[in-house]
């Protein structure tokens, strides 16, 4: 069993010409840091908070557990895309647009979270809770903009019978975003 890179050799990787890591791999890491400043957050709970701000947090160490397993995943998922030869290329993509998938879902619950950090979190943890929401926000965006172009690259009757399940998701990421948002800009102006 190998150890996990350091983050200087992730950050080489992903800078040189190797196929992996990729975007969808530097996407699910920042989705894995938004979940831990969440969880991080609730760990200062507010007055009166103190369980229910526990129960939050062993709830996302799962996720943030799966997030991690996706920037594994991804980092096999291209890997095997680029020496597909193709006849391999169609299955090859769909994996890849199926961890764009999976990370859209993570990001959905993790704006679930991010709920929680904001109800029973102390007041002081607003500006980790913001790191939190601008990296969730990234993740989202480029999640979406992976399933998309891969959704490109797959036989047009896949595509055609993939689309429609994607657009549903990204209308209820996009709504969770808009209501973090909001719930961010409150708390904001009840802190200050």
């Amino acid at each position: 069993m190998t150890s996990p890179p350091t983050l200087t050799e992730f950050l080489n990787a992903t800078a040189s010409a190797a196929p992996a890591p990729g975007g969808l791999t530097a996407i699910a890491l920042g989705a894995a840091l938004a979940v831990a400043l969440f969880e991080k957050s609730l760990r200062f709970p507010s007055t009166g908070s103190e369980s229910k701000a526990g129960g939050a947090i062993e709830l996302m160490v799962p996720l943030r557990t799966r997030l991690l397993r996706l920037v594994e995943s991804d980092q096999k998922a291209l890997e095997t895309l680029a020496s597909a030869d193709e006849a391999q290329r169609a299955g090859a993509v769909m994996g890849a647009y199926r961890s764009a998938r999976r990370l859209l879902d993570a990001v959905i619950q993790a704006y679930t979270f991010l709920q929680q950090a904001l109800d029973f979190s102390h007041p002081s943890r607003l500006a980790d809770i913001e790191a939190g929401v601008r990296l969730l926000v990234a993740a989202q965006e480029g999640a979406i903009a992976q399933a998309e172009d891969t959704l490109k690259l797959l036989p047009e009757d896949m595509a055609e019978s993939e689309r429609p399940g994607l657009v549903r998701q990204i209308r209820q990421v996009s709504e969770l975003a808009e209501k973090a948002r909001g719930g961010l800009s409150w708390r904001r102006g009840k802190a200050g």
